[in-house]
């Protein structure tokens, strides 16, 4: 049975208003992120990581022009793990600092700890 606004006191408006609105803000949130996980395409194009691979191994070895997919490939999944890495460690900078939002500060710092590691 839910009450209306007017039968209750002015203090417990604004509270039953405000966990209202968290609570939908929250599962669509928890719906995008869902929805996000689900996703299995690769967070960028093969074509232009290609493009790019190649361009810059032309200029350490001018000799090669191809690769096969297989190389590009591994250097994909070797790049999305060096990624969720940094980004894993930019998310336990910030929380660490009691904040959800990872800043730029919290990157920075966690490249810095990635280069003092060895893989």
């Amino acid at each position: 049975m839910a009450k209306h606004k007017e039968s209750l006191p002015l203090g417990k408006r604004k509270s039953i208003r405000r966990n209202v609105m968290g609570v939908k803000a929250s599962r669509k949130v928890v719906r995008e992120v869902i929805h996000a996980q689900k996703q299995t395409h690769p967070p960028f194009r093969t074509a232009p990581f290609r493009r790019l691979v190649v361009s810059i191994l032309q200029q350490v070895k001018p000799q090669v022009s191809r690769l096969s997919s297989g190389s590009v490939e591994a250097l994909k999944i070797a790049l999305l793990a060096k990624e969720t890495d940094l980004l894993d460690i930019a998310r336990r900078i910030a929380t660490h600092a009691k904040r959800t939002t990872v800043q730029p500060a919290d990157v920075a710092l966690a490249k810095e700890i990635l280069s003092m590691t060895t893989y």
